[in-house]
């Protein structure tokens, strides 16, 4: 749900219309291999998701190994 939410703000974006999605965020999820679209051609391989602590919300990779 919330990646639908993002890549929905970035096509509004994309079309020049009133979106949320500012430019620091399209770096910061394109930093960490978010997919802008749903579809992945045969030859894409798969980017492993990073992983969040609890409710961050600055976008940064934590780390979980001890």
């Amino acid at each position: 749900r919330w990646v639908a939410k993002q890549r929905y703000q970035y096509r509004l974006l994309q079309e020049g219309k009133e979106s949320f999605m500012i430019d620091e965020r399209v770096q910061k999820l394109e930093t960490i291999g978010f997919q802008w679209s749903s579809r992945r051609s045969a030859n894409e391989t798969a980017v492993r998701p990073a992983v969040f602590a609890g409710r961050a919300t600055d976008m940064e990779p934590v780390s979980t190994s001890t």
